[in-house]
């Protein structure tokens, strides 16, 4: 599934209509290229206006209900609240992009939570359990899977040559501890409830993870260098 961002305001414009065309383009390509690939189109949402107007149902996540959605600049607004109540005002399950991201959520952690209260689903970014996007993030990432608040882990690529974290390092991070929660843990967080979000069904709790112990940064050290 591809997730090009777009910001509300563009929602219906010639520049929304120009994203769809390329997407075409692509998806011509790759049938085909590779006819067994199904490629879908959906959007990374900007919502940075509160009259911002959702009611297009092809915005959403392969028709489950749920939206993908990115507060501006990675910054953490003071209507962050509100913004989501207007998403999910319109209808949809708001599946927030890198909460972990967000200059200011640090210092104001027990906002994610709120999030959550909120119905709003939590979509970190696989680079972020690999210090990507630097450390703050970094740290955010590890309490959000160590309280339990991580629902899903996206790879966020955007096609950017500098992100080069897969996706299946962060299943392998986990699932590697040995554990059985761990293990459960993984699947849930890139297989279980990604399908969930897509189907319209609900999501499994994730458990909160011990991760003070040394092995996950010993686990860090050694996929980071490596790709699978």
């Amino acid at each position: 599934m591809t997730t090009p961002h777009l910001d509300a305001g563009h929602v219906g414009t010639t520049r929304h209509a120009r994203v769809v065309k390329l997407f075409q383009e692509l998806a011509a390509a790759s049938a085909a290229a590779l006819p067994d690939l199904e490629v879908e189109l959906a959007y990374e949402i900007r919502i940075d206006d509160p009259e911002i107007n959702l009611s297009d149902r092809e915005l959403g996540l392969s028709g489950g209900g749920a939206i993908l959605v990115e507060f501006s600049r990675l910054v953490l607004p003071a209507y962050s609240d509100r913004m989501l109540e207007v998403v999910r005002d319109q209808g949809w399950i708001p599946v927030l992009a890198h909460p972990e991201r967000y200059a200011g959520v640090e210092a104001s952690y027990e906002t994610i939570a709120r999030w959550r209260e909120m119905g709003a689903v939590m979509c970190v970014n696989v680079g972020s359990l690999f210090g990507e996007h630097g450390r703050e993030p970094q740290r955010v990432a590890r309490q959000m899977l160590g309280h339990g608040w991580a629902d899903l882990i996206g790879s966020d690529h955007h096609a950017r040559p500098h992100r080069s974290t897969l996706l299946r390092q962060g299943y392998d991070l986990l699932a590697e501890q040995g554990e059985p929660e761990f293990l459960e843990a993984a699947r849930m967080l890139t297989e279980t409830n990604p399908r969930a979000v897509l189907e319209g069904e609900p999501l499994a709790p994730v458990p909160p993870l011990d991760l003070s112990s040394g092995w996950f940064d010993r686990m860090l050290r050694r996929l980071r260098g490596g790709k699978r």
